[in-house]
């Protein structure tokens, strides 16, 4: 059984990702992130790096959950894969019936609110650090829309969603608890 950590940017992937890693040493980990970059490093022509591509929506959700799928049957161990997939749909048609996908996002926040929480939380390793919260509106635009779509198709589609932007702390070890009752083997 692989793991699927998605949501919108910012909601707090990487970092529950990381304290899955920790609970569960025996994962892989794939990031999202890091494949397309790899994708725009060697194949520009794919035009990764545009939300609304065939590449970015079909070929790399495609990808990556057939890459997860080979890495957990090459290694026996389960793969953790975290991204900003804008939306859950598109990766919810692709994976196995035994697989788990966690939804991360802002629940009922507008995007001015995601956007001064977001700036508020950026660390020096953060893309987002030195932004303003008029860069990040400018930049996700969108966010709100695709978080409250994919709120209502967890809803509709009984996947855990989780708003990240009250007590994210207490919300993301609630995350790992609901993980860890799973017996990922």
């Amino acid at each position: 059984m692989n793991v699927y950590i998605l949501g919108v940017p910012t909601s707090g992937k990487s970092t529950l990702a990381r304290m899955l890693k920790t609970e569960k040493p025996e994962f892989n980990v794939i990031s999202f992130e890091a494949v397309r970059n790899g994708f725009l490093r060697v194949q520009p022509g794919l035009d990764m790096g545009n939300r609304e591509s065939v590449a970015r929506r079909e070929v790399l959700p495609k990808f990556i959950v057939e890459f997860a799928d080979w890495n957990a049957n090459m290694t026996g161990n389960p793969t953790l894969v975290e991204g900003s997939f804008a939306r859950v749909e598109e990766v919810m048609r692709l994976v196995r019936k035994n697989d788990t996908v966690i939804c991360l996002g802002y629940g009922e926040k507008s995007l001015e609110e995601i956007a001064r929480q977001a700036i508020r939380e950026a660390g020096p390793k953060s893309y987002l650090y030195g932004r303003t919260e008029e860069e990040f509106i400018e930049h996700f635009y969108d966010l709100a829309e695709d978080d409250r779509s994919n709120r209502e198709f967890c809803r509709e589609n009984m996947v855990p969603y989780f708003g990240t932007v009250e007590n994210r702390e207490a919300t993301l070890k609630e995350a790992v608890e609901l993980v860890k009752a799973l017996q990922v083997r």
